[in-house]
Order: structure tokens, then sequence, then C-alpha cells
């Protein structure tokens, strides 16, 4: 009889993830963090604890071993577990979990999603992710109760966690300036995730985007994100310039914060048909948007990495960025800057990128050059080795 080696159980707690495209980056971040482990570290199991709504976006969990778990935290009854189980691991209900949860399911390691994690257990170690200190920096891009509690909660995470993963050295420093986040306690993991794509087939292209210019900016509508300056200057491009203007692509889930108003204010500013609000796309999508834009504009006002970024070196797709927070530490010299809080400066960016060919084709070589920088296998590597060494110092 073979013995079968005991394979480590890492328990990730998502139980403040939501459907669709409403967390962001951070989801990207997490699920694509996730796939990486089951797919090349299948030492490991994971069990996810979650809400109800989540179960039907955790199907890949199934893919190599069907004794990953799913563990469903206080169900509401709204979703119909029966009809997606056959395509998903071993799913356990927690209508009132106790408070010794992880022991309960064997946990080795506690990953918690959102920094902190209501079942934190003193015996299993725990790394917490904290993307960005944004409450701390921009206050006042978020609603003040939002503030408080991460006021309340970062201090809590930290204390929490063995290790806090975040997502570039600009993070590293304001969790150490805002949060005293000692050093030895943090671990920096850039996000790599481009490689997404490659096994990803592209659908096709709009018929509306067909042969014309565009540049595309790819972000939910957070008040941080800058849609209302950015629509501001792109009118003074479109009126500036001597030829016909790029088109403007924006993608992400219009449904949310300021989705609303920036098509009322594209109306309002006249350049409605020159502007294309495609809201949140599957992958599928992203990928030939991406693959046929001329150029991207990244306006935020703060990024604790800047996922696009990395995406448009990937496509070697031309791009002119914010001078704020992490940006340049990300995107190098693979980009022009511009300050976000000034329009006329973001109307510069789009015509010096619509207008000089020569610059395009030095970005895109400056693309290419920078871009193995970031190696997802590398990244992986740091976290790994930071998991054993974390189970095995129990």
């Amino acid at each position: 009889m073979v013995n079968q080696i005991k394979r480590a159980n890492l328990v990730f707690d998502f139980t403040r993830m939501i459907p669709g495209g409403g967390n962001g980056g951070i989801k990207v971040h997490l699920f694509s963090f996730l796939e990486e482990l089951i797919r090349f570290h299948q030492r490991y199991r994971i069990s996810i604890l979650c809400e109800e709504s989540l179960i039907s976006e955790l199907g890949f969990l199934s893919s190599f071993h069907m004794d990953n778990q799913i563990h469903i935290i206080r169900p509401k009854g709204k979703v119909d577990i029966r009809s997606v189980a056959d395509r998903l691991p071993i799913i356990k209900i927690w209508h009132d979990p106790p408070g010794n949860l992880l022991s309960q399911i064997g946990a080795d390691l506690m990953y918690a999603g959102f920094g902190f994690s209501e079942f934190h257990d003193k015996t299993v170690p725990q790394i917490g992710l904290i993307p960005d200190c944004l409450h701390c920096d921009l206050p006042d891009h978020l609603p003040e109760g939002e503030v408080k509690a991460r006021n309340f909660w970062f201090p809590v995470a930290i204390e929490q966690a063995n290790l806090v993963q975040t997502n570039s050295d600009f993070c590293v420093s304001r969790l150490a300036t805002c949060f005293s986040l000692p050093k030895e306690k943090a671990l920096r993991m850039y996000l790599p995730l481009h490689e997404r794509f490659a096994e990803i087939n592209a659908t096709k292209l709009p018929a509306f985007l067909d042969r014309e210019p565009y540049f595309f900016y790819p972000a939910n509508y957070w008040p941080h994100k800058n849609h209302e300056l950015l629509l501001i200057a792109y009118q003074k491009y479109v009126h500036g310039t001597d030829d016909y203007p790029w088109k403007l692509v924006l993608s992400g889930d219009d449904s949310i914060e300021n989705g609303p108003q920036s098509k009322e204010l594209a109306n309002a500013l006249g350049i409605s048909e020159h502007v294309h609000f495609l809201g949140h796309l599957p992958i599928e999508d992203l990928k030939q948007i991406w693959k046929y834009a001329d150029a991207m504009v990244f306006p935020s006002l703060y990024e604790g990495f800047g996922l696009p970024t990395i995406e448009a070196m990937h496509f070697q797709t031309p791009m002119a960025c914010s001078n704020v927070a992490s940006l340049p530490e990300v995107a190098g010299d693979a980009a022009i800057y511009f300050d976000p809080r000034k329009p006329t400066e973001i109307a510069d960016a789009f015509l010096k990128l619509s207008s000089d060919s020569d610059l395009r084709k030095s970005l895109q070589k400056a693309c290419v050059a920078r871009l193995p920088i970031f190696s997802l296998n590398r990244e992986m590597d740091k976290v790994i080795s930071a998991i054993d060494g974390l189970i095995n110092a129990k």
C-alpha cells in the first residue's frame, strides 16, 4: 500500500469578495494567485471561506484536486447551491461558524485576502494582504465610514498577521509610515498577472472600434480613478487636435460609484460620440480591447500597484501615466508622465501619443525591455517560500 503524502491546507478568507468586477484588481490578484497555486503547487490543499454568492466563480478549484473545499459562511438562501455543486469541489456550510473554525477544518495557514479575518486563530500562521493605503493618503475619496473602518482594521490586520503582503515598495513605505508596519513583517509581491492572457482566446473586436484608433483606460469608476478630469482633458484634446481625434474606450463596472455620472459628463461635454463605455469585461473581451488599443492613458490619483501598466507592457501598448504613488515604480521608462490633477497635462499626453509615431515606437521598445522585470514565477517563489517557512515553523 502506497502512503499518501498529506497536503498542507491553505485557508483563504474571501468572505468580503463579491461576484463580478466590484472588487477591482484585488480580485484579479487573488484569483490568479490561487490558480497558480492549484496548477503548479499541488502539495497544497485549498479551502475557501466565502459567501454563497461567490461560488459560481470558483469552478477552477476542482481543476486538479477534488479535495479542495469551499466553506460557505452564513448562507442567506439566495443561491441554489445544488445547481452548481456538480461543478465544484467539496462544499461545506456554516450557518453559525465557531470561533475555532480554522482548527475544525484543519488549517495549516490562513491567507486573509482582505487584510484581516474574523476567523483569526493564534495557533495558525496568517498572511494578510493589504494592497494600498488609499484611505490614509486620499481620505476624501472614500466614504467617512470606510475610512474609519480601515483605520480600525489595518492595525488589527498587521497585529494578526505573521506577514503582511503588499504590492509595491511604495506600499511597504506607506504602511510603515501610517501603521508602523515592521520591516520584518513586510512581504512585497508585484502583480505580474499579464501572463493570464496567454491562454485566453480573444473575441472579435466590437464593430464600432474596427479600424478606429483609440485610447484605452481600464478602471472601475471609483473617485480616485479620476474619470472626471480624464473626460475634461479628453474634451480639450478633441477640440485641440488638428487631426480626427482618437476614440476613448473605458472599461470597468460603470454601475458603481461615478459610472453614471461619467456618462452624463461625457454628454454634457459634447464628446459622447467619441467615448465608449464598455462596462465590466470578461477576460476574452478585455484581451481583444488590449490587443488593438493604440495607447493607454492612466490618470489614476492613487495606485498600490497599477495592474494595467503591466498589461500595457505585455501588449506593447504605449502609455501615459500619472506621476503619483506606485506608478513610476512600476511603469518606469515605459511611460510618459503627467500630473493627474491638471487636465491640461493629461490633454497634452493624449496629443503626444496620438500625433507622435516615433514616441509610440520608443515606448513600445521600452515596454519590451521592461516587462521581464516582472515575473510571476519569481513572485510566486517568494510567496511560496514565505508560506512554507511559516508552516514549518509551527
